[in-house]
Protein backbone atom coordinates (compact mmCIF):
# COMPACT_ATOMS: atom_id res chain seq x y z
CA UNK A 1 0.00 0.00 0.00
CA UNK A 2 1.60 3.30 -1.03
CA UNK A 3 1.36 6.36 1.14
CA UNK A 4 0.49 9.77 -0.25
CA UNK A 5 3.53 12.04 -0.56
CA UNK A 6 4.16 14.46 2.27
CA UNK A 7 3.58 18.05 1.21
CA UNK A 8 5.30 20.34 3.70
CA UNK A 9 2.93 22.53 5.69
CA UNK A 10 3.77 26.21 5.95
CA UNK A 11 1.76 28.11 8.56
CA UNK A 12 1.59 31.84 7.91
CA UNK A 13 0.64 34.33 10.62
CA UNK A 14 0.32 37.92 9.39
CA UNK A 15 -2.32 40.52 10.19
CA UNK A 16 -2.13 42.11 6.73
CA UNK A 17 -4.70 40.29 4.60
CA UNK A 18 -2.95 41.10 1.31
CA UNK A 19 0.43 39.87 2.56
CA UNK A 20 -1.17 36.77 4.10
CA UNK A 21 -3.03 35.89 0.90
CA UNK A 22 0.03 36.54 -1.29
CA UNK A 23 2.26 34.38 0.89
CA UNK A 24 -0.32 31.58 0.97
CA UNK A 25 -0.60 31.72 -2.84
CA UNK A 26 3.18 31.69 -3.23
CA UNK A 27 3.60 28.71 -0.91
CA UNK A 28 0.88 26.75 -2.71
CA UNK A 29 2.41 27.59 -6.11
CA UNK A 30 5.63 25.99 -4.83
CA UNK A 31 3.78 22.77 -3.97
CA UNK A 32 3.49 23.34 -0.23
CA UNK A 33 0.37 23.09 1.85
CA UNK A 34 -0.30 26.48 3.39
CA UNK A 35 -2.59 27.68 6.15
CA UNK A 36 -2.82 31.37 7.03
CA UNK A 37 -4.02 33.21 10.11
CA UNK A 38 -4.36 36.86 11.08
CA UNK A 39 -3.16 36.44 14.65
CA UNK A 40 -1.53 34.02 17.05
CA UNK A 41 -4.89 33.65 18.76
CA UNK A 42 -6.52 32.55 15.47
CA UNK A 43 -3.73 30.02 14.96
CA UNK A 44 -4.21 28.64 18.47
CA UNK A 45 -7.97 28.37 17.92
CA UNK A 46 -7.41 26.32 14.77
CA UNK A 47 -5.65 23.57 16.78
CA UNK A 48 -3.88 22.25 13.70
CA UNK A 49 -3.62 18.46 14.05
CA UNK A 50 -0.81 18.14 11.54
CA UNK A 51 2.93 18.55 11.49
CA UNK A 52 4.10 22.12 10.87
CA UNK A 53 7.19 22.22 8.70
CA UNK A 54 7.72 25.98 8.88
CA UNK A 55 6.14 28.93 10.64
CA UNK A 56 6.20 32.14 8.64
CA UNK A 57 5.50 34.79 11.27
CA UNK A 58 5.00 38.52 11.28
CA UNK A 59 6.53 40.07 14.37
CA UNK A 60 3.97 42.77 15.11
CA UNK A 61 0.54 41.22 15.40
CA UNK A 62 -2.63 42.12 17.26
CA UNK A 63 -2.64 40.40 20.65
CA UNK A 64 0.44 38.27 21.17
CA UNK A 65 3.25 39.16 18.77
CA UNK A 66 4.90 36.55 16.58
CA UNK A 67 8.28 36.61 18.28
CA UNK A 68 6.80 36.23 21.78
CA UNK A 69 4.77 33.28 20.50
CA UNK A 70 7.82 31.64 18.94
CA UNK A 71 9.89 32.11 22.09
CA UNK A 72 7.03 30.44 24.00
CA UNK A 73 7.18 27.44 21.63
CA UNK A 74 10.96 27.24 22.05
CA UNK A 75 10.64 27.23 25.86
CA UNK A 76 8.03 24.45 25.59
CA UNK A 77 10.43 22.41 23.45
CA UNK A 78 8.18 22.22 20.41
CA UNK A 79 9.16 25.00 18.06
CA UNK A 80 8.98 24.26 14.35
CA UNK A 81 11.53 26.07 12.21
CA UNK A 82 10.52 29.72 11.77
CA UNK A 83 11.06 32.51 9.32
CA UNK A 84 10.08 36.02 10.42
CA UNK A 85 8.91 38.81 8.16
CA UNK A 86 8.07 42.27 9.43
CA UNK A 87 7.81 45.87 8.44
CA UNK A 88 9.29 46.84 11.80
CA UNK A 89 12.29 44.58 12.43
CA UNK A 90 14.98 46.57 14.21
CA UNK A 91 18.47 45.17 14.66
CA UNK A 92 17.54 44.23 18.24
CA UNK A 93 14.43 42.35 17.07
CA UNK A 94 16.41 40.51 14.40
CA UNK A 95 19.01 39.52 16.99
CA UNK A 96 16.30 38.31 19.37
CA UNK A 97 14.72 36.24 16.58
CA UNK A 98 18.09 34.68 15.75
CA UNK A 99 18.73 33.87 19.43
CA UNK A 100 15.32 32.14 19.52
CA UNK A 101 16.45 29.96 16.61
CA UNK A 102 14.79 31.61 13.63
CA UNK A 103 16.06 30.54 10.22
CA UNK A 104 15.80 34.14 8.96
CA UNK A 105 14.24 37.51 9.69
CA UNK A 106 13.27 39.71 6.73
CA UNK A 107 11.99 43.24 6.38
CA UNK A 108 8.84 43.66 4.28
CA UNK A 109 8.79 43.54 1.40
CA UNK A 110 11.11 40.54 1.38
CA UNK A 111 12.82 39.50 -1.82
CA UNK A 112 10.88 36.47 -3.05
CA UNK A 113 13.86 34.20 -3.70
CA UNK A 114 15.38 34.96 -0.28
CA UNK A 115 12.10 34.01 1.39
CA UNK A 116 11.77 30.84 -0.70
CA UNK A 117 15.35 29.82 0.14
CA UNK A 118 14.82 30.39 3.88
CA UNK A 119 11.63 28.33 3.86
CA UNK A 120 13.36 25.52 1.97
CA UNK A 121 16.11 25.55 4.61
CA UNK A 122 13.49 25.40 7.37
CA UNK A 123 11.74 22.47 5.73
CA UNK A 124 15.02 20.60 5.29
CA UNK A 125 15.41 20.77 9.08
CA UNK A 126 12.12 18.97 9.72
CA UNK A 127 9.01 20.20 11.48
CA UNK A 128 7.15 19.48 14.68
CA UNK A 129 3.79 20.20 16.18
CA UNK A 130 3.68 23.22 18.46
CA UNK A 131 4.06 21.96 22.02
CA UNK A 132 5.78 18.73 20.93
CA UNK A 133 9.53 18.29 21.35
CA UNK A 134 11.56 17.51 18.27
CA UNK A 135 13.11 14.07 18.73
CA UNK A 136 16.87 14.24 18.55
CA UNK A 137 16.85 17.53 16.67
CA UNK A 138 19.59 19.98 17.40
CA UNK A 139 18.58 23.62 17.69
CA UNK A 140 18.94 25.51 14.40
Amino acid sequence: MSMAPHHPLIVIVDDDTNVRDSLRGLMRSLGYEAEAFGSVEALRAAALPVRIDCLLLDIRLPGQDGLDYYEELVRAGGAPPAVFISGHASAEIKERACRAGAIACFLKPARGQDLIDAIAKAIAGGGVRPGEAASGAAPP
